[in-house]
């Protein structure tokens, strides 16, 4: 009986889990069409491919895309004072540089603030509700430059660090 009761408990714990994260979507603007599961996410933006993965444990998310016929790899981590990361490729003999780096979050307006370059990028989060410090089905939007950038979490729940997390990739795949 108490193998059974563990088996149970057991089963029970990996189909909570399970359900928790579920095979989710991700679209928005610059053409984005991803697919989300368990804080990875993999789909493509613009015309070319990506693959993010934040990672509870260390603290940091990794980006990769396959661009310019290059696999570009970047880890957005705390780096000294700095949470933050540059994206690094070169075409025809000429480097591309894209800095990200997180300046803070405003919880009661919604919004997490990022420089991008130097320049500031605030993210603006709206969401359906707020559970247990979970946005509820959340849409990001950002104007850098003049640029509108939107993309949103359907069906879907994320927590502050992983909407800041994740605003790291989609800042990363959109603007390098």
């Amino acid at each position: 009986m108490k193998k059974l009761m563990m088996v149970a408990a057991l089963c029970f714990g990996l189909f909570a889990q399970a359900e928790e994260h579920k095979l989710t979507t991700i679209t928005g603007s610059h053409d984005i069409q991803l697919k989300e599961y368990d804080h990875s996410i993999a789909g493509s933006v613009k015309d070319f491919v990506i693959f993010g993965n934040v990672s509870e444990t260390s603290n940091s998310a990794e980006l990769t895309m396959k661009k310019d016929g290059q696999m570009i790899r970047t880890v957005f981590q705390k780096e000294g004072n700095e949470l933050g990361g540059t994206i690094h490729h070169e075409v025809e003999g000429r480097a591309i540089d894209t800095r990200i780096v997180f300046k803070g979050l405003d919880k009661d307006n919604n919004k997490i603030n990022f420089e991008v370059n130097g320049k500031p990028a605030v993210v603006t989060v709206l969401a359906d509700a707020m559970e247990n410090n979970h946005y509820i089905n959340p849409q990001y939007v950002v104007t850098y430059e003049g640029q509108l950038i939107m993309y949103k979490l359907n069906n879907g729940q994320a927590c502050y660090r992983y909407s800041t997390f994740m605003a790291f990739l989609m800042l990363g795949a959109v603007l390098h």
